[in-house]
């Protein structure tokens, strides 16, 4: 009986819905405790999606300990209440379910998809896994050991050494943007971080307890009352939004590697986040720069005309809290420095002119389609759901996004882009032979000084 429940759960997981939220039956209250609990029927198919927002993420990692918030995550779902890891294993096997936790720069989610007929077995594992972990030493030093691990096995990954170093130099390494998760990072780790984390992070004022599925929306709701109402309230979390200053402005940070060909690179600093007024013509200008690829200013630049590299791409981060706007390419030692100037001399030009009005209109066709895509689940769908909420978007925010592309002009990207993907300040992170990373100073300062 097992395995029909699964293929069955399977199944649905690839036929995805797409139901506007303006459309769709939505219930949402706030309890007494300040938790807000959202729930959204579905009846397409015979399954409930059950996510919990906890607000404490990757940016509150207690300092020299990065990684203490996906461990937290990790170790929640390895034992809770009366079952150890191997009965919810056992119980998540025979009802075809699947448990999950993870851990994002402002907030973690824990969560369980279940058969709707399953739903109150669901809820249990949920309410156990966020208020109950066992959080058990064996387990924990299974997840702690396969973290380092992991760790180590990219520590002869150039993008990975020149990537580690940029944060903490840019934001400063107790900034919550600049911690870092490192090997030893994740060695200072305890179990008692661990549950210190955990205990912070059931804040009701800050959490979101959000359904998708066959559900009854009313009864559910009185469910999830009666599941989280006793967390206790907290103060709500605040969320940084001003773009910090670069502490590392026009630096080069260096990463030695010896006897290899090519040599990474990375250019960064802060830029806008998700809740910045200029994001969606931030994101519509970093896509005509380098976020587009092949159609992107910088690819077709680096790549195509002057065969310098195999890709480059540009990016900003999603997230509320201000985080890297980065360009990244890797090219041949002796190519280095006329990558360098080259990515300069794009992106000048591309502040100086800006986005041409056809460019403009295919990166917001794209974005409208992309989002689409990522929304065709109801997993998915629920990911995008709690970042509105917790970051005070609303629900609607689902149904307003495509508006909110359209709605970004030729100057508004242009301005953004001006304002935020200029290379001005770039720091500047290398990965390479030491020989090459030296004979890359000079050139760095000479296009500091426009020459």
């Amino acid at each position: 009986m097992r395995y029909s429940y699964f293929f069955a759960f399977v199944q649905f997981l690839c036929w995805g819905f797409t139901v506007s939220v303006a459309n769709a039956d939505v219930l949402q209250k706030t309890l007494p405790n300040r938790m807000r609990v959202v729930v959204v029927e579905d009846h397409a198919a015979p399954a409930v999606f059950i996510r919990v927002l906890l607000p404490l993420g990757e940016n509150d990692d207690p300092a020299g300990r990065a990684g203490v918030s996906d461990l937290t995550a990790e170790l929640v779902q390895k034992g809770a209440g009366g079952r150890s890891a191997a009965e919810m294993a056992e119980l998540v096997d025979w009802m075809g379910a699947g448990l999950l936790g993870y851990s994002e720069a402002e907030y973690t989610v824990i969560g369980c998809d279940v058969l709707a007929e399953h739903l109150d077995a669901g809820l249990e594992l949920a309410r156990d896994m966020v208020t109950a972990p066992r959080l058990d030493a064996g387990e924990f030093s299974i997840l702690k050991d396969q973290a380092v691990a992991s760790i180590k096995a990219r520590r002869s990954d150039p993008s990975y050494l020149a990537a580690v170093q940029l944060p903490p130099a840019v934001f400063g390494p107790e900034a919550p943007q600049g911690k870092v998760k490192t090997e030893e990072s994740l060695g200072d780790i305890t179990l008692e971080d661990v549950a210190a984390f955990h205990r912070h992070s059931l804040n009701a004022s800050g959490a979101i307890a959000l359904v998708i599925g066959d559900v009854d929306a009313e009864a559910l709701a009185d469910k999830l009352a009666a599941v989280f109402g006793k967390l206790p309230a907290g103060e709500p979390p605040h969320i940084p939004t001003a773009i910090p200053a670069n502490r590392a402005g026009g630096r080069m940070l260096q990463s030695p590697k010896e006897s290899i060909s090519q040599t990474t690179a990375i250019l960064g600093k802060p830029g806008p986040g998700r809740l910045d007024p200029d994001y969606f013509p931030a994101l519509v200008a970093n896509y005509v720069l380098g976020g587009g690829g092949f159609v992107s200013r910088l690819m077709a630049a680096l790549r195509s005309q002057e065969g310098k590299t195999y890709g480059i791409r540009s990016s900003i981060s999603g997230s509320a809290t201000p985080d890297l706007f980065t360009v990244k390419f890797t090219t041949r030692n002796e190519e280095l420095a006329g990558s360098l100037r080259l990515t300069f001399d794009v992106m000048r030009r591309f502040i100086a002119e800006g986005p041409t009005d056809t460019e403009v209109s295919e990166a917001k066709e794209f974005f409208k389609g992309y989002y689409f895509l990522q929304t065709e689940t109801p997993s998915q769908r629920a990911s995008k759901m709690l970042a509105h909420l917790f970051y005070g978007l609303g629900i609607e925010e689902m149904d307003r996004y495509p508006g909110r592309i359209d709605a970004v002009t030729q100057k508004a990207a242009h301005d953004a882009a001006k304002r935020h993907l200029s290379p001005d300040g770039l720091t500047v992170s290398l990965c390479g032979p030491s020989d090459v990373l030296q004979n890359a100073a000079p050139v760095l300062d000479g296009i500091a000084k426009g020459r």
